[in-house]
């Protein structure tokens, strides 16, 4: 894994949304710090 500790995703759709799954378990397992999940409303 990377170095960075912090990541955001901006546009989750059809194919941002495994690469935020995939953030999200790093984050749940420690390994990163913080996900950003940038949306529209």
């Amino acid at each position: 894994m990377s170095s960075f500790k912090t990541f955001a995703v901006a546009g989750i759709g059809s194919i941002g949304m495994p690469i935020a799954e995939e953030l999200l378990k790093q984050k749940a397992a420690g390994k990163i710090t913080d996900v950003v999940l940038l949306t529209r409303t």
